[in-house]
């Protein structure tokens, strides 16, 4: 051996190896059952292991005890100092195995274990931990799997360090034979086939360390399917709930109050609508919110905010309804004893029971004090007329008798009151006054202020309704009352404690939606309140807490015991390493004779050539240095099987590679991955159109969607550990096989001592790129186990069943014409229904059934067999089922274009200031001279007109004298103002039908709000001449001609700009609804519809409000019985979500992807970068294993006493791990002709 290639600075070395020593037989005595220990020779290392056993329960030498190289050793020690002179031994207890790394993983456990308990209590008592939409679902959803794994990490430490003390663990109890000492290996194994190997040999360190092991794998399996997300009903008790307006009279004019709050109430009472938002027959309130999103309507908020409400103070007063002659009219008188009233004259041409509301004054008095209600009720009589003998006649006269009057006061209230409101609209609104709450009156609001807005809105509202009671009276009060108070008899009405509780409970309506309406103003506050809902809730799973935590209580006993089982240091150092190990081996003795020359053998070889000899661990001091050293004897139970075994040749060598790295290993690891990846993606897809499959109602169902996906990726992450391993094992030998390679870089490793982290560290430096690759793929693999806990979840899934419907109710297709010239009449209908579109517009009325905003449909046959056999089919669901039908239907089409025109002001005879506007017919309209007080049309053809024009922006229709000229226009469209803005358009509408598809709600075939129709074109067709001008009587009338079907709100102007507004562009302008896509005030419709330039925005406006008046029209006036050649079918799918299905989260997915991919390519790095080339002939993972190697290396020689008690950086810094070269070859025997095969110092022979 070159000394130059062994110390490469020059330096001398620490020892001289003596070429001549040969290592001679050392007598070994048999140990039988009987005896205390084998019987050596004085002086020799026999003697020294008898010492052990017989002299020394400490283990202990006495000083100078220490073999002879003449008779034993090879090895001369030369001008030396032995390491650690003088000192005390240290000693080695790894981190994983400290008292206070087990202590703490103690406390961690248990620390899970009481948070575990925290959790479930709390998910208990709060109806879950939180919220899908909360930023802690996450952290809930994937934080109990995501801790178990790092426990895992660390308890794998300790198992790993287990495994590798047990065999040292054995021989410091005494001798054993190889089998439970050199050759016991734990670490290689499956933990199956290692766990009944270490029962078998009472190993119960390695017992509990694997069970422990398979206790936290089976915990991260159930962990996956501890949180599970419901919908349930939460109630918080302190939301964060904002009010948004607040009552305030600052800008309150009670004369210029509109009728949408008379609207209102008229929607409740005939049209059986709810009460507007933030009302109640007897309150208004603040309008408030929750500032937490919800994707359902079935959440309750219950807020403390302010409530208004109003009163009348009544009294009854004498009272008389008396008629005055020839005037078919008369007059009312009543008096209390401090108020006076005479009221005339009043409409008395009536035949039968009449009530009366009017405001009045008491006499002598002035201000508000002295206004007054007076409600009078009374029977009329009506008496014919009669002739006289003389031949005079008696004029018809009206008898009055039964009158009773009451004379009131309006007052109100404004005051805190806890309120409930639902996100269904038609749930009613709960209101709850407390008795003794303060009131606080809205500043700059008298009760008279409010109570004539109240009177305002009914009288300039109830002119365009028809009462709906055996009474009448001048404003609509007595319909309020009828409402409030039903009566059953008419005569009722005289009992005046009937008409004071009817009047207080009708007032009490009307002022909560004038006030509503009109006093408040937008404004944002923080009230306190209380918010409940349905949320999707994560909640802890009673069996999975249960299972958790039982396993995680055993895991904490099993500890205990491991504690127990501690017996401190086992070894002076760390002897996971090459180098670790060699300073123990090179304290050389019998034990290490016993391995020299079988570095070529298999493990089963080494085990039969160990057999017979038995072995423990001993410490003693040379001198004042202490040693450490494996000592041997012989089982005389196998003296006779004791044999020889000769050096093999190199040809015959049997090499291994573990299972991770073998052919099948590798393709078993590779495959997974990808095979997983496919399946993914695959049930991604089915996932996305339509779920993977049904979901069982069985209650424990869903851990079959949980553990086995976190079952299959502990299996994938098992299979890359078990690469990883394999790669880690035999990194150093590979290292060692390039050649001159130092220590540091090589002996010393012992990656699977490592985590994985500072495996990668070094690897990276060290350009291991197999070895970098694999441990990023094993970094990835605890993220699998994460991630598959949240990648499953149920969701109800849509199922779609075709069906045909039954069309069985159509509209009647002939016109009626000619109206006003002809005497045509109008269909029966009820004026009340041909005011739903001014209740949809101002109100808060819904569009009836079968209509839309601009379509009346066929009415479909709900009981057809098709239908209910598929409605008989459903489940249980949160969601009702869909119908999506081509429906036939028809709308009202204007069909107007602009028209050129002359114009110029003018002022009618009764000083009306008028606008006249003339504009040419077309050539194909033939008109004979037609002359009125506002039309006319001459033999040319020109149509001359006159409307009311006072300036500003004016918006009005006149209607074509003759509709039954069919060439003709129907009417004439103006709108703008006179300075270049205006614009006239000539229509001829008519109504045309067309397929729908409509998608309704089941079982009420209500229109589904978010999905509008969608009409398929080609199927437009022409129905009917039917406008507008054909069937309401208002029509006829030379202004307002839609007053019957859109009546005048009086809404104050919101633009200086307007003038002039029939009710059609009233409804245009003020109602804000008829608009393309946004909500628009006045103003901005004015922008957007004045002007020439902005004229196809004006007729598409004017389009959609006519067609939504026109479909409500129809729909209540125009419906007749399917008959045959109207339409009969309509097709449909009716989607239902009944069924609950499996759904794969898609991040999740993606995530889990991205990590596969991530692992299979760092797999495939690893496995072409690795030198898959035959390195070891066994397993190194024995103590045997690595003697074997090692026994015979020269380098063992150079090691100084007392080495085996130094660490890392201290061994680094001598000799011959500093400054040697080392390498893993094939090495000639000295004065042999056989060949050795091991790590050593020196140049290798690459020969063979």
């Amino acid at each position: 051996m070159d000394s130059s290639f062994l110390n490469p600075h020059n330096k001398a070395p620490y020892f001289q190896i003596s070429q001549n020593q040969q290592w001679d037989p050392i007598e070994m005595h048999s140990i039988g059952p009987n005896s205390h220990g084998p019987s050596m020779k004085s002086g020799s290392f026999s003697s020294a292991v008898r010492t052990i056993s017989q002299d020394s329960q400490a283990h202990s030498f006495k000083a100078g005890s220490f073999y002879s190289t003449s008779d034993q050793s090879q090895f001369n020690y030369v001008d030396t100092e032995p390491i650690l002179a003088s000192t005390s031994p240290r000693n080695f207890v790894p981190l994983a195995l400290k008292r206070v790394f087990l202590v703490s993983m103690m406390g961690v456990i248990a620390i899970l274990c009481v948070a575990l308990a925290i959790l479930y209590r709390y998910s208990e008592t709060h109806l879950g931990l939180t919220t899908s939409s909360q930023q802690w679902h996450y952290i809930f959803r994937y934080g109990p799997t995501g801790i178990l794994t790092i426990v895992a990490a660390l308890w794998s430490k300790i198992e790993y360090r287990t495994k590798q003390l047990a065999p040292w663990k054995r021989m410091s109890k005494g001798f054993a034979p190889a089998t439970r000492t050199l050759l016991l290996d734990f670490v290689s194994p499956l933990s199956i086939v290692a766990l009944p190997l270490a029962i078998k040999t009472r190993q119960f360190a390695v017992v509990i360390s694997i069970i422990g092991s398979f206790l936290l794998q089976v915990t991260i399996v159930i962990s996956t399917g501890l949180l599970v997300l419901r919908d349930l009903p939460i109630q918080h008790t302190r939301a964060q709930l904002i009010a948004s307006d607040g009552f305030d009279a600052t800008a309150f004019n009670s004369s210029a109050v509109d009728t949408r709050s008379y609207l209102n109430f008229f929607a409740v009472a005939d049209l059986n609508q709810s009460f507007p938002e933030e009302t109640t027959d007897l309150y208004a309130f603040q309008s408030f919110n929750s500032s937490r999103a919800s994707a359902s309507q079935n959440y309750t908020l219950t807020a403390t905010v302010d409530v208004f409400s109003a009163d009348l103070q009544c009294e009854h007063g004498n009272g008389s309804i008396y008629y005055i002659p020839h005037s078919f009219g008369g007059g009312m008188d009543a008096a209390t004893p401090d108020c006076s009233i005479s009221v005339e004259p009043q409409q008395l041409t009536w035949d039968g029971w009449i009530g009366y509301m009017t405001i009045a004054s008491c006499q002598g008095q002035t201000g508000e004090n002295a206004q007054r209600f007076l409600v009078c009720t009374a029977h009329i009589t009506y008496l014919p007329p009669e002739t006289q003998p003389d031949g005079g006649t008696i004029w018809e006269q009206y008898e009055v008798d039964n009158t009773t009057c009451i004379m009131c006061k309006p007052t109100y209230t404004r005051t805190t009151g806890n309120v409930t409101v639902s996100g269904n609209s038609e749930v009613p609104s709960k209101v709850f006054v407390n008795e003794n709450s303060a009131n606080t009156p809205i500043p700059s609001l008298s009760a008279w202020q409010l109570g004539s807005a109240a009177f305002y809105s009914m009288s300039n509202t109830s002119a365009a309704l028809n009462a709906s009671t055996v009474y009448t009276d001048n404003t609509g009060f007595f319909q309020l009352m009828n409402y409030t108070s039903p009566l059953l008899q008419p005569w009722g009405l005289l009992d005046p404690d009937y008409l004071i509780n009817g009047s207080r409970k009708a007032f009490s309506l009307l002022a909560a939606q004038v006030a509503k309406s009109n006093l408040m103003i937008p404004k944002t506050e923080a009230v306190s309140g209380s918010y409940e809902d349905t949320e999707a809730r994560l909640l802890l799973q009673t069996a999975s807490f249960a299972g958790m935590e039982s396993l995680l209580v055993i895991l904490l006993l099993i500890m205990g015991w491991l504690c127990m089982l501690h017996h401190g240091s086992l070894t002076p150092r760390d002897v996971g390493s090459l180098a670790g190990l060699s300073t123990i081996l090179a304290r050389g003795g019998d034990a290490i004779k016993t391995v020299r020359g079988t570095s070529h053998m298999t493990i089963q070889e080494m085990e039969k050539h160990l057999s017979r000899y038995v072995y423990r661990s001993s410490f003693f001091y040379e001198g004042t240095v202490p040693t450490f050293r494996i000592v041997s004897g012989l089982d005389d139970r196998m003296q006779k099987k004791r044999t020889h075994h000769e050096v093999h040749n190199t040809e015959t060598i049997k090499w291994w590679q573990p299972y991770g790295l073998t052919f099948m290993g590798r393709a078993t690891i590779f495959v997974a991955p990808l095979l997983l990846f496919i399946i993914l993606q695959a049930l991604l897809h089915r996932s996305e159109n339509g779920g993977i499959g049904i979901v069982s109602d069985a209650p424990y169902i869903h851990y079959s969607w949980t553990f086995f996906p976190a079952i299959v990726s502990l299996g994938v992450a098992a299979l890359f550990n078990a690469f990883l391993a394999g790669i880690q094992l035999l990194q150093p030998y590979h290292t060692l096989k390039t050649g001159g390679m130092p220590a540091s870089a090589s002996l010393f490793d012992d990656f699977n001592g490592q985590i994985s982290l500072q495996t990668l560290w070094i690897a990276s430096r060290r350009k291991h790129v197999a070895l970098v690759a694999a441990t990023i793929s094993i970094l990835c693999a605890p993220f699998l186990s994460i991630m598959v806990s949240g990648l499953y979840k149920t969701n109800y899934a849509a199922r779609h069943y075709p069906t045909l419907l039954q069309v069985n109710g159509w509209f009647n297709s002939s016109s009626t014409t000619n109206m006003f010239e002809t005497g045509g009449t109008t269909l029966p209908n009820s004026a009340n229904e041909n005011l739903l579109p001014s209740l949809i517009m101002y109100g808060n009325t819904t569009f009836p059934k079968w209509t839309t905003p601009n379509f009346a449909l066929a009415q479909l046959d709900t009981t057809t067999s098709a239908l209910n056999s598929a409605l008989d089919s459903l489940g249980s669901s949160n969601a009702a089922p869909i119908l999506s039908a081509w429906v036939p239907a028809v709308s009202g089409v204007l069909n107007c274009s602009v028209s050129s025109y002359q114009s110029n002001n003018w002022t009618a005879t009764d000083g009306t200031p008028s606008l006249n506007i003339s504009v040419q017919l077309p050539s194909t309209c033939s008109v004979p001279d037609y002359g009125s007080s506002f039309s006319t049309v001459s033999p040319t053809g020109l149509w001359s007109m006159t409307i009311q024009y006072e300036g500003g922006v004016t918006g009005q229709w006149q209607t074509f004298p003759n509709l039954a000229l069919t060439e003709c226009p129907t009417a004439l469209a103006v709108f703008g103002k006179m300075d270049g803005e205006l614009t006239v358009m000539l229509c001829k509408p008519y109504m045309e039908q067309m397929m729908v598809n409509v998608t309704f709600v089941l079982p009420g075939f209500d229109i589904y709000p978010t999905t509008p129709p969608e009409i398929e074109p080609s199927t437009a067709s022409f129905f009917s001449k039917d406008s507008v001008w054909t069937l309401l009587s208002s029509a006829s009338n030379d202004f307002n001609q839609f007053s019957d079907t859109l009546i005048p709100v009086n809404m104050p102007n919101s633009d200086p700009r307007i003038g002039t507004l029939d009710t059609f562009f009233q409804a245009l302008l003020q109602s804000g609804y008829i608009v393309e896509t946004e909500k628009a005030n006045t103003s901005m419709l004015l922008d957007r519809y004045l002007g020439i330039r902005n004229s196809q925005s004006l007729l598409k406006g004017m389009q959609n409000l006519y067609g939504l008046v026109m479909a409500q029209l129809y729909n209540s006036q125009k419906r007749i019985p399917a008959t045959t050649g109207d339409p009969i079918m309509a097709t449909g799918n009716i989607t239902t979500f009944d069924q609950q299905r499996l759904y794969q989260d898609t991040t999740s997915t993606y995530i889990l992807e991205a990590l596969l991919i991530t692992m299979f390519v760092c797999g495939l790095i690893a496995l072409f970068t690795l030198d898959m080339s035959p390195v070891l002939p066994k397993n190194p993972c024995s103590i045997a294993a690595i003697a074997s190697l090692l026994t015979d290396s020269e380098f063992l020689a150079l090691i100084p006493l007392g080495s085996e008690y130094l660490d890392d950086l201290e061994l680094k810094q001598t000799p011959p791990f500093n400054g040697y070269l080392f390498n893993l070859s094939w090495w000639e025997l000295p004065g042999s002709t056989q060949r050795r095969f091991g790590p050593d110092v020196g140049r290798a022979d690459y020969g063979g």
